[in-house]
């Protein structure tokens, strides 16, 4: 359906591009017309390049013939075309694999999950969160380091990620490291008992900031209270 809609809107924007092409063709031949002409030569480049674009030459039937010493351009859709490029190409893909042992479902997960791997690779280009960059190294020994800590950083947050998703909470690998990112536990430090500069240590209290019910839900799934200082 999207590859439809994609060859109809470009069809439709060809379209345009022809009927303007017709009416500027009419007024370069109009008696005391200004500036240079279409040759046939050069309408039907034009015409080449309106209509470049996969399957639109096969679709939109283009001629460009000359009458009375005066070139006339026409177009229609051809209906036909179109059914057969919808009934025989569109919405198929051959996919090639060398793993033999897979059986058809598997291929198909396979090409499936390609998205989730070019998601991974986005993510690592986050300048915030498991960002490859800067890496701040030189050698080829400690390159294969951080690149080993940057995926296994990457598989946790994942993990992390798929469990929050198996508890009903839905949220893209940033937006699971920003809602947590956002739980701070702050330390507040009072002055002593008693009368305002009498010695003593100061009372310590630590406490969490404000959370969001995405937060409060993070925290409780993922048992972070336990990570509070005592």
């Amino acid at each position: 359906r999207k590859q439809i809609r994609g060859i109809e809107q470009h069809l439709s924007k060809k379209r345009r591009a022809l009927e303007e092409l017709q009416a500027k063709l009419r007024r370069s031949q109009k008696p005391g017309a200004k500036g240079k002409g279409y040759s046939r030569e050069s309408l039907t480049k034009r015409v080449r390049q309106i209509c470049s674009g996969q399957h639109i030459s096969k679709i939109l039937r283009v001629s460009v013939i000359e009458k009375r010493r005066k070139l006339k351009l026409f177009y229609r859709t051809d209906a036909s075309a179109f059914a057969q490029i919808k009934e025989h190409q569109l919405g198929k893909r051959i996919l090639f694999t060398d793993q033999k042992s897979w059986s058809n479902e598997q291929i198909i997960l396979a090409y499936r999950s390609q998205s989730q791997v070019e998601s991974a690779f986005a993510d690592m280009k986050d300048p915030h969160f498991l960002s490859w960059e800067p890496m701040f190294h030189w050698t080829d020994s400690k390159i294969r380091v951080h690149a080993f800590y940057c995926v296994l950083a990457l598989i946790l947050g994942s993990l992390l990620q798929r469990r929050a998703a198996q508890n009903g909470l839905s949220l893209s690998l940033q937006a699971l490291f920003k809602a947590l990112n956002g739980i701070q536990e702050v330390t507040n430090l009072f002055p002593p008992a008693g009368k305002p500069g009498s010695p003593g240590r100061p009372h310590v209290k630590t406490t969490l900031t404000e959370m969001d019910p995405t937060q409060q839900a993070l925290f409780r799934l993922f048992a972070l209270d336990r990570y509070r200082q005592t």
